[in-house]
């Protein structure tokens, strides 16, 4: 039986991780600017989709009731149904403070169906806020990958990084 010295382990091991990491940058960019209406993208393409925040009040959640206040928001879909995404449409919606500083998020999930829906609601786990924003950008990439030809892999869309408590809109 024959083994490997380590340095055959070492230079195999290099290469491999190489062509590992050939190919398309996988790295998610920042989101576009928040706001209480967006026209939602993907990449630079919009989707014919507007999503705006009606109202949202903090109240106990009715589920949880004795966790207290959590910020309760509804919204409104404006849809062209002819160029609604085919999978389903994912926005991140955010509470802020008065320095649009992020206190929490949710994501909210629009499908072909709800392109003719109306209106929304839903909760940010997040006892109160300035005002509740929208992330303009589609976080829904279908299956993970960066192969730009390739469908199973969204066609390489790679959805910016989501916001996290602490982070500043725009």
């Amino acid at each position: 039986m024959r083994f490997l010295t380590p340095i055959a382990i070492a230079a195999t091991l290099a290469a491999t991780l190489t062509a590992c990491s050939a190919g398309p940058d996988c790295t998610p960019g920042e989101p576009g600017p928040a706001a209480t209406s967006v026209a939602a993208k993907q990449g630079h393409d919009e989707l014919g989709v507007t999503v705006a925040v009606l109202d949202w009040k903090a109240e106990p959640h009715p589920q949880v009731p004795g966790e207290g206040d959590k910020v309760h928001f509804r919204y409104r879909v404006t849809a062209d149904p002819a160029k609604f995404p085919p999978d389903h449409l994912s926005l991140q919606a955010c509470a802020v403070d008065a320095g649009s500083i992020v206190l929490g998020c949710t994501e909210i999930g629009l499908f072909p169906q709800d392109a003719s829906a109306g209106e929304g609601d839903d909760w940010i786990g997040v006892p109160t806020a300035y005002r509740v924003v929208l992330v303009p950008d589609q976080m829904y990439a279908g299956p993970a990958g960066c192969n730009e030809s390739d469908p199973k892999d969204g066609y390489g869309y790679q959805p910016p990084r989501y916001l996290r408590p602490g982070d500043k809109v725009t």
